[in-house]
């Protein structure tokens, strides 16, 4: 386990020995092992910080004015952290490949998760916010991709946090997934985790295994490191699938580190010094199972894959999203937008960057296509294999675009939420996003306006071009509606919201009244919202009030 602090050149220096491994018989005998490690709420500029350089004109100016401004911390104290909290993970990055413009395929949780697992959009499950997956889970007929691993004779885990069940009425924290949608059900051969959304990093009530509640045993991201540890020792003869979903950086936040973790960052303020060392535990997570996989002979058969599972929320501290607009939960590319990275001697050029567009959709596809398990041609998936753009073999595009659609909620801004959040996220209105080589188009269906934006020259979506670009915008508002037409019903959403999300040219007049007597309720409550925002802001956040 790393102690204290460690240099990235140190890390760069052991993972040169790893690249340097030749495939041993053993390794060539048997199928590549895939370790998919997600973390949970980790903006994208927390792995970028090492290759990108930010100025307080760059970064998000609400997170500016109530962090640095107030007096919180400075930026170079933030930027600092973030550059000393993953030494491994940025060892790794320089011996593998980092994707530039990765994506997910929902800017909440349990939609992204659903199609990262499955490697399809979720809006074809029916699935477009959290509410979804936890009022109805999985649909029946879903695939989840780890499931051709244990078919092909994979030993397969699931360590961490799941939530992609539904959750068991009366059960008041949701921490009990339905039976029928346990990971054990649908292609694990392991699961030791949560199906919450979070949970408390010291002494939780939240934790299975299998089917049967488990003890929480000291800091829950080391417990699930030594849970991940003890599979890939116990794989045996098998090659081994280990989906890792950590629950870290997601809240709460509010206990210090152990010491080991603690120690770098404990003269920062302590925003900082909760949130990089709770990455670093994550970081020396990492190591340990890389040492594991060394020890047992298969470094040079692993193939591992990198990523977050959507943006930054606003309690986050900078650099968070980085140069780009907006939280989780948003439209925005802060939203949606995620630190990418994989690594393999096998199977990926060492020291590249993969510059196309790509999804977490995409991750399984890949795996199941290095490790030569073929899908079965009924399974329709909108993700598709990197292999040859990871491994130097092709520079052809995958994607000519993405959408999203589904809501905005504001309750990850930078403002705390405090009036009635699950209600607020209830009552936003419908989002739809098309991301189209450099052109972003996205439209708010509580006003119907469209905002279009050059991604390649205005990361920070700040100058809508709309109005001057009359033809892309109707050539996006094409591929959306083509998109539209495979998608199923909200499980869960209010109907009447999930309208807005219909393309005008199909809707019907008792679509548009649908929409219109939501957005007016919908209107109502953002004023109520943005009035308590307002006074919040006042007596708590606001840099030029006067202290008491």
């Amino acid at each position: 386990m790393i102690r204290n602090r460690i240099k990235c050149s140190v890390c760069a220096a052991w993972m040169m020995g790893v690249v340097s491994v030749q495939a041993s018989v053993d390794g060539a005998s048997r199928s590549p092992n895939v370790i998919v490690c997600l973390v949970d709420d980790m903006g994208v500029a927390h792995i970028n910080v090492q290759y990108e350089t930010y100025t307080i004109e760059d970064l998000n100016q609400g997170l500016v004015e109530r962090d640095i401004e107030s007096g919180s911390y400075t930026l170079d104290q933030s930027l600092e952290a973030a550059k000393k909290s993953m030494p491994f993970l940025h060892g790794l990055i320089e011996a593998g490949v980092r994707f530039t413009d990765a994506h997910v395929a929902n800017s909440l949780c349990a939609p992204s998760r659903a199609g990262l697992l499955t490697g399809r959009y979720p809006q074809k499950m029916g699935i477009y916010h959290n509410g979804d997956i936890e009022a109805k889970g999985l649909p029946a007929d879903a695939t989840v991709l780890p499931k051709l691993f244990q078919q092909a004779g994979y030993t397969t885990a699931c360590i961490g946090k799941w939530h992609v069940a539904k959750h068991i009425p009366g059960n008041w924290d949701g921490s009990i997934p339905d039976p029928a949608q346990q990971p054990t059900e649908l292609g694990f051969d392991t699961y030791f985790g949560l199906n919450r959304s979070g949970t408390v990093y010291y002494n939780s009530t939240q934790l299975f295994r299998g089917t049967e509640r488990a003890a929480a045993k000291g800091f829950i991201t080391d417990q699930l490191t030594d849970e991940s540890d003890q599979f890939i020792k116990g794989a045996g003869e098998k090659p081994f699938m280990l989906y890792l979903a950590y629950t870290a950086p997601h809240g709460p936040l509010d206990q210090l580190a152990p010491a080991t973790y603690d120690a770098p960052f404990a003269h920062l303020p302590r925003r900082l010094r909760i949130w990089n060392s709770y990455m670093y535990a994550v970081d020396c997570g990492i190591k340990k199972l890389f040492e594991t996989v060394k020890a047992e002979g298969e470094l040079d058969n692993t193939l591992f894959i990198f990523l977050s599972d959507n943006g930054a929320c606003g309690n986050t501290p900078l650099p968070a999203n980085g140069l780009n607009r907006g939280y989780k939960g948003t439209h925005y590319t802060g939203g949606t937008r995620t630190a990418m990275m994989m690594w393999g001697p096998e199977w990926v050029k060492k020291k590249s960057k993969c510059s196309h567009l790509v999804s977490a959709m995409d991750v399984f596809p890949t795996a199941l296509d290095i490790a030569g398990i073929e899908r079965p041609e009924a399974l329709d998936l909108d993700g598709k294999s990197l292999a040859g753009l990871i491994g130097g073999k092709s520079q052809v595009p995958v994607h000519n675009s993405l959408v999203w659609a589904s809501k905005s909620p504001p309750h990850w801004s930078h403002v705390p939420n405090g009036l009635g959040g699950r209600d607020m996220n209830k009552k936003t209105p419908a989002v739809w996003t098309v991301r189209s080589g450099k052109w972003v188009l996205r439209t708010f269906a509580q006003d119907g306006h469209y905002e279009l934006f050059d991604y390649q020259k205005d990361i920070g979506e700040t100058k809508d071009l709309s109005r001057s670009n009359p033809e892309t915008v109707q050539n996006l508002k094409k591929v959306y509606a083509d998109w539209f037409r495979s998608v199923k019903p909200p499980l869960d959403w209010d109907r009447r919201a999930w309208s807005g999300l219909i393309p005008e040219e199909m809707r019907t007049v008792a679509d548009n009244e649908k929409v219109r007597q939501y957005n007016e309720q919908a209107k109502e409550f953002e004023k109520q919202s943005a009035e308590w925002w307002q006074k919040l802001w006042e007596e708590k956040y606001d840099p030029n009030r006067k202290r008491k």
